[in-house]
């Protein structure tokens, strides 16, 4: 019996999703080092769990506004599609942090990035990939969720940065 079955066809949504995470985490390798690893991995994990939590909300069996991947059963690839989140939740903070950003250009870059998003949420879901499969949901309903999701991982980004602060201060 296998936990998680694995798709019943191989096509380009698992393709897809083996392309994304290739090239997110070369991505991710290729960046300098900008914080300490515990950070690091706080920030991976927080924006896989936040996605993967969002996506059970609406998409999950009680509400069912989308499908992602080939059905509506869960499977291998529906559990890595979540993986791609981390190394761009990464890089999101990473250009935050690197350029300082705030008020208004802050401001711009969330909605910049959440538009980006929206299309890029959108070209999965309606072109030949068809990651997403939508039933009830449409690419923009996700604006407000971005818009939030966002500033809640610059604010999870500066908690845990302050934690480990502190800590390596009470250390000294």
């Amino acid at each position: 019996m296998t936990i998680l079955p694995l798709p019943q066809k191989f096509d380009q949504n698992e393709l897809f999703i083996i392309i994304n995470i290739i090239a997110l985490v070369f991505i991710l390798y290729k960046l300098p080092k900008r914080f300490p690893t515990s950070i690091t991995i706080l920030l991976l994990m927080f924006t896989v769990t936040v996605a993967r939590v969002v996506d059970h909300v609406i998409a999950g069996p009680h509400v069912d506004l989308y499908d992602i991947m080939d059905s509506g059963d869960f499977e291998l690839f529906d559990l890595l599609c979540y993986v791609p989140y981390a190394p761009f939740g990464y890089v999101f903070i990473y250009l935050y942090d690197k350029f300082q950003l705030k008020g208004v250009i802050l401001l711009l870059f969330i909605v910049i990035l959440s538009i980006g998003s929206i299309g890029f949420e959108w070209f999965t879901g309606t072109s030949y990939i068809g990651y997403l499969k939508y039933s009830s949901w449409k690419p923009i309903y996700s604006l407000p969720i971005y818009l939030i999701v966002q500033p809640c991982t610059i604010l999870f980004f500066h908690l845990i940065k302050s934690i480990h602060e502190r800590s390596l201060s009470s250390v000294e």
